[in-house]
């Protein structure tokens, strides 16, 4: 048992007594300052008690950490509140490419719209109406339709074709004569060799449809009218005057403006115009009104007028002369209303003075 004297610096055997100057194991001369080393410096060079846990080794600051050890997590930086310059131009760029993005996409998703006249409108599907030419001299230049129908339709289908609102003629695919193309589509195309029957629909542009019994519209196109020069009757026979009967003039309407005269240079006054057409046009008949040669606009008797008790149909409106001297050069000017044929149905004038 150690007594705690020390121990032999050769062999490590423990001195038994204070002041023993030989190790009696292996004889080795023990200095005197080694036979004083104290227990409590003997005992840490020995090695522990078996079971008792070695002391914890100092820490290695400058060794390189075991394989299979998480790193120590880095000190965290103070957190920083808001939005840094970074993260507004990294979130600036996504949006420009997710606004140019959308963007795109609905500018691919349109497609072109169809073109009217000599290309026709095309209907989603396969439907279309081609004039050719697109604009139509009325009433006798020749033109060709050529009409294109969906795939989806049958030949037992009842379609109906349609000149702006009026309805034309109502019946089945077949009985139009379409004929079925390879790629299932319908087309039939007719030549009108002696020019068209609407042209009683008057100048201007027209959208031709053909639509389904629900009101779909399964083909559409445009074309325009254009009203020609009436050709010279040829000169009639001569015929002996009865004298019992007197030949009628052609019944006339009537253009009213009130005041007819007005000065550009002292205070506006209100100005009414009537307009009185005969009363044996029909509702349907295409009326024209015209300024100084130009016509304005084109309408329906039944649209633009008011049927009145006599027969006569009215339309009444009111401006002022600041007006018509703001849009009008001073001097006399004419307003005519003009049937399909460019007949002259009514007539009036009115002018601007300085």
């Amino acid at each position: 048992m150690a007594t705690g004297f020390g121990f032999c610096s050769n062999c490590g055997a423990s001195i038994g007594a204070a002041g023993q100057r030989f190790c009696p194991t292996c004889g080795t001369v023990i200095p005197a300052a080694s036979a004083a080393v104290p227990a409590a410096a003997a005992a840490a060079t020995q090695p522990p008690a078996w079971g008792a846990p070695p002391p914890p080794p100092p820490p290695a600051y400058d060794q390189p950490q075991a394989w299979g050890t998480p790193p120590a997590a880095p000190l965290a930086a103070p957190a920083r509140s808001g939005i840094s310059p970074v993260m507004l131009l990294v979130g600036g760029v996504v949006i420009v490419a997710i606004v140019a993005g959308a963007i795109l996409a609905m500018n691919n998703s349109k497609g072109s719209p169809g073109a009217s006249g000599a290309t026709g409108s095309s209907i989603p599907g396969g439907g279309s109406v081609v004039f050719k030419p697109s604009t139509i001299g009325c009433p006798s230049q020749p033109y060709t339709t050529t009409i294109v129908l969906p795939s989806s339709v049958k030949g037992t289908d009842s379609v109906t074709y349609k000149i702006d609102s009026t309805i034309v003629i109502t019946q089945t695919v077949a009985e139009f004569g379409f004929a079925q193309k390879p790629d299932g589509t319908w087309s039939v195309s007719d030549t009108n060799p002696t020019g068209s029957t609407h042209c009683d629909m008057g100048a201007g542009v027209h959208t031709a449809r053909l639509v389904d019994a629900n009101g779909k519209v399964l083909a559409q196109g445009a074309f325009t009218f254009v009203m020609s020069a009436s050709p010279s009757p040829a000169a009639p026979t001569p015929v002996a005057p009865t004298p019992t009967s007197t030949p009628e003039p052609p019944a006339q309407g009537t253009v009213t403006i009130k005041p007819s005269k007005m000065s550009c240079s002292a205070a506006s006054v209100s100005v009414s115009l009537s307009v009185v057409l005969p009363g044996t046009i029909p509702d349907s008949a295409m009326i024209s009104s015209e300024l100084d040669g130009a016509i304005q606009n084109t309408s329906t008797a039944a649209d633009g007028f008011v049927k009145q008790a006599d027969g006569t149909w009215l339309s009444t409106g009111t401006t002022d002369s600041s007006t018509l001297c703001g849009s009008l050069d001073i001097g006399d000017h004419t307003i005519r209303a003009l049937d399909a044929s460019s007949n002259v149905l009514a007539e009036g004038t009115f002018t601007l003075q300085p």
